[in-house]
């Protein structure tokens, strides 16, 4: 696959539509800022307590050092890998994220189509705005199914038979999420998703809402809608997504190993664990029959101080060799990231923020405009290391820091350790 580097001047993009110029992850994020009320744009921006990790997930690229290659050229650049079983044409995936259709109209339908383009897998939440046939039916490359076990079992239960009837491809569950964190700076302060609550809730955010016309007509034009067609409760009615906030703080939402023969049972085909950081957790991936894990500590929405990813990634991939498939997420700004990653060992690259901010900011041809920077980038970390293919990277072409872990002890009982 070669990607062309556009410039800023190739605004058009698909249907005739304009996009204003992306050329990195902070024009991304300026776009968004610019069009959302200020609660969806923190909702998007923040992370658990005093963000200590929600840095360190970006700082912690720069510790990791390229080793270039002089005077390689190769005929050609392959950005294509191989994702359970599925040949694709770019190893970053879009990460499941909750309620797109708050941030704009299109929702969960229009990132599949940018997915479709792109060649890219679509982990699709189970809390959307839409309900997943109105997804799938855009669907032109493989779509994963992320999974809550939000509602108890009968409403887990019908969303793993909905996913499996649609022609998901796999399952990908989210089992990290046992508590939820606040964020403590000021501007941040208190429910970061209040404006989905409900329509009284919404309008106490009007001045926001005033000022940011161009989503609130967006918004009101859609009907003002604050459900999960994907959860309907025993009355029959679909939830709302105060129902998931409110779940969300009960912290039963996330599937146990305990689950997994019942989950295993009602799911036929490949079964990926998302939120792990731990070496001794990933064996147990594998002892339990998952087919791919996902080194991740939730976009730093988990507990504030959790190790980052890309670090804790050397002594995972170490510890399940070839057993599984690793993919990573967490603090992904820019394609030369991307690199790392897969030089380190991840099959694939999860990123949430990077695709939010332009989704939000220029919709489905900004997902796809702000994938084409990072293949850009991505081309040209190629060139400068002498790789043909990102399947060639290894650890040859880079440099970890010292202090980065590449085994762990396994863990003892309070009884073993005494």
């Amino acid at each position: 696959m070669r990607t062309a580097i556009l410039t800023p001047s190739a605004r058009k993009m698909g249907q005739g539509r304009s996009v204003p110029a992306i050329n990195g992850f902070a024009d991304a994020e300026r776009l968004a800022r610019r069009r959302l009320p200020k609660a969806l744009f923190d909702s998007i921006a923040s992370g658990a307590g005093q963000e200590l990790t929600l840095r360190r997930n970006v700082e912690a690229f720069g510790d990791v050092e390229f080793r270039p290659r002089a005077a390689i050229r190769h005929s050609s650049y392959d950005l294509s890998s191989r994702i359970l079983g599925h040949d694709v044409a770019t190893p970053i995936m879009i990460a499941p994220t909750g309620s797109n259709r708050m941030f704009r109209q299109e929702g969960e339908p229009a990132l599949a189509t940018a997915a479709g383009k792109l060649g890219a897998v679509y982990v699709t939440s189970c809390l959307t705005g839409y309900p997943l046939a109105d997804t799938m039916a855009q669907a032109q490359a493989p779509v994963f199914f992320n999974l809550y076990t939000i509602g108890g079992r009968a409403v887990t239960e019908a969303m793993i038979d909905a996913a499996q009837r649609a022609g998901c491809e796999a399952l990908v569950l989210t089992m990290d999420m046992m508590a939820t964190h606040g964020v403590e700076k000021p501007q941040a302060a208190g429910d970061r998703s209040a404006i989905g609550r409900n329509l009284a809730t919404a309008l106490s955010y009007m001045p926001q809402l005033v000022t940011k016309l161009g989503w609130t007509l967006d918004f009101m034009r859609d009907g003002m809608r604050f459900d999960c067609p994907m959860w309907v409760k025993p009355d029959g009615k679909v939830a709302s997504f105060g129902d998931v906030i409110q779940a969300f703080g009960g912290g039963d939402t996330c599937a146990t190993w305990d689950d997994l023969p019942w989950i295993r049972g009602r799911w036929q085909g490949p079964i990926v664990m998302k939120g792990v950081l731990r070496a001794d957790d990933a064996r147990r991936a594998v002892d339990a029959g998952f087919d791919a894990i996902v080194v991740s500590n939730h976009a730093a929405r988990n507990v504030d101080g959790s190790p980052v990813p890309i670090s804790v990634l050397p002594g995972i991939v170490d510890a399940v060799g070839q057993d599984l498939e690793v993919y990573v997420d967490g603090g992904i700004r820019r394609g030369s990231d991307v690199i790392k990653a897969l030089a380190i060992g991840a099959r694939a690259v999860l990123i949430g923020r990077a695709y939010l901010y332009a989704f939000a900011g220029a919709g489905e041809p900004g997902v796809r405009r702000i994938f084409e920077v990072f293949h850009a980038e991505m081309l040209a970390t190629l060139r400068s290391l002498g790789r043909a293919s990102v399947r060639e990277l290894d650890r040859t072409d880079i440099a970890l820091p010292g202090r980065w872990r590449t085994e762990e002890p396994t863990s003892k009982s309070a009884k073993e350790r005494i």
